[in-house]
């Protein structure tokens, strides 16, 4: 069977010979399906492969090499940038026993759109979770590149699996794999999804992640409250009965819960700050 940049051939044609169903499929369904993937994305047509097997003329490897370069700059910022940045420095270093780290919805088809700057955000976005986890990683004394990392996201388009995947070797993952993944030794990064849909990750019997960083929960339509409303809304609409039901009950236990867990034990005061300044390589007794 042939691979890309090559047309590749239809792996089930039908023969004719089968006595019961086969779930084949005809050729004109194959060209067709083709047809529609070259229109959806026309950078993987056999004429905009490079001839080190990259597709849209070698775009996409080149976001991949802007990532590393963006990840490089925030890392070389070093100490400088993090104590800028007091809350964010003390959730990563009174963390510990991180085993795992899960992006969501990093995800949105930025190549398909031209609106000035999904470019930018794609990269930066996934270099801020790179740092993050290396932070993770050094912090636990782990061997670099150690840390499980995963992504997901149904939003994402084939052009940002393979920057993920074949450029950055990373590991995708398909709906509701995460969901499986998260727990309480879990790094959580998901700044583009709204709490409606970190809900069903977070608060459903679910182990809380002992790191999230994302949107704020009481951020107006992508906040708690309106996953809350909208869900009582749904039920008085559907089932005629204006007492909240048993799972808004729990759902706001567990976004309280969540909230109140997370202010005390990752952003208080009480972070070790000699453990701090040793992390992030600032000399102790420097102001």
């Amino acid at each position: 069977m042939t691979v890309p940049p090559e047309r590749p051939s239809n792996p089930f044609p039908e023969s004719g010979e089968e006595p019961d169903y086969a779930a084949n499929v005809p050729e004109d369904v194959f060209e067709g399906c083709l047809e529609n993937f070259h229109f959806n994305h026309p950078g993987f047509d056999s004429k905009n492969w490079t001839e080190d097997c990259e597709p849209m003329d070698g775009y996409l490897l080149n976001v991949g090499l802007k990532v590393v370069d963006v990840v490089k700059q925030i890392l070389e910022a070093g100490p400088e940038l993090w104590y800028n940045v007091p809350r964010l420095r003390k959730l990563l270093v009174g963390t510990k026993n991180v085993n795992n780290a899960v992006c969501l919805g990093l995800g949105g088809g930025f190549i398909q759109l031209e609106e000035q700057g999904d470019e930018e955000t794609f990269i930066w976005q996934y270099a801020l979770f790179d740092v993050f986890c290396q932070i993770i990683e050094k912090k636990q004394k782990m061997e670099s590149g150690s840390l499980p990392r995963y992504f997901q996201d149904p939003a994402f388009e084939i052009e940002e699996e393979h920057i993920l995947q074949n450029v950055l070797g990373e590991k995708v993952i398909q709906h509701p794999e995460a969901t499986e993944l998260i727990d309480e030794h879990s790094f959580v990064f998901g700044i583009h999804i709204p709490w409606s849909s970190l809900a069903n990750i977070f608060f459903m019997g679910r182990p809380h992640p002992q790191i999230f960083i994302g949107n704020s929960i009481e951020i107006g339509m992508s906040g708690i409250a309106c996953a809350i409303a909208d869900k009582y809304i749904r039920q008085v609409n559907l089932d005629h009965e204006t007492t909240p039901g048993e799972d808004i009950i729990e759902l706001r236990r567990q976004a309280e819960l969540f909230v109140n867990g997370h202010s005390c034990t990752y952003l208080s005061e009480g972070v070790d700050e000699d453990a701090d300044d040793q992390h992030f390589g600032r000399p102790r007794g420097n102001p």
